[in-house]
């Protein structure tokens, strides 16, 4: 996930849109160790460049906060979810927290697609991702309680996926589910073809 620039914004917000999606890599923001955003994080003036800029235009940003640092998962592969789910929360509820006095922001979503292994490694994981989902609630709720908190998209109407997480007691966790029912795997075949 690359830092969103201010071409890149411009051009979301020429559509009309808004709300703008960008992608924020944890790992990214908080290279350094547990608890050192926003002190560690060379790329978050680019993020609150952004959220003004979208701002200004009369639109919000949607946050997707993905990619694990390898001292939270212990290995090199991003997509990888932490060992330990608090240390994700901490960072997105610090980030909640921090994009509160920067502007307004339309919400989060938990982490892009974990219902496919494109985006969770090694697998798909309903308990561990409610684990996820759980810990991250709570955090940016503290963070910003107007921040709306949404479930990582599903790839498709993926019924089986949230009835899961809420079998994993995640019901509770999540003011909305986001659903990606355009996605190039559904309708084309092999994404990586496509992307």
């Amino acid at each position: 996930a690359a830092s969103p620039d201010q071409h890149t914004v411009a051009e979301a917000l020429a559509t009309g849109a808004k709300t703008v999606r960008l992608f924020v890599s944890w790992a990214e923001m908080e290279p350094a160790g547990p608890n050192t955003y926003p002190a560690a994080s060379g790329v978050s003036p680019t993020y609150d460049a952004a959220i003004r800029q979208i701002n200004a235009a009369g639109a919000k940003p949607l946050f997707v906060v993905l990619n694990t640092p390898s001292w939270a998962n212990g290995v090199a592969d991003q997509l990888v979810p932490p060992n330990d789910p608090q240390a994700y929360a901490n960072f997105i509820g610090a980030f909640a927290a921090h994009n509160k006095g920067i502007g307004g922001v339309a919400g989060y979503e938990v982490w892009n697609e974990p219902d496919e292994n494109q985006f969770w490694h090694p697998g798909p994981d309903a308990g561990r991702y409610a684990a996820l989902l759980k810990a991250s609630y709570a955090a940016i709720k503290a963070g910003d309680p107007s921040a709306t908190v949404i479930s990582g998209p599903t790839t498709g109407n993926n019924y089986n996926w949230i009835s899961g997480l809420y079998g994993q007691g995640a019901g509770a966790s999540f003011d909305a589910v986001a659903v990606h029912t355009d996605t190039a795997c559904l309708d084309r075949g092999d994404w990586k073809s496509v992307v």
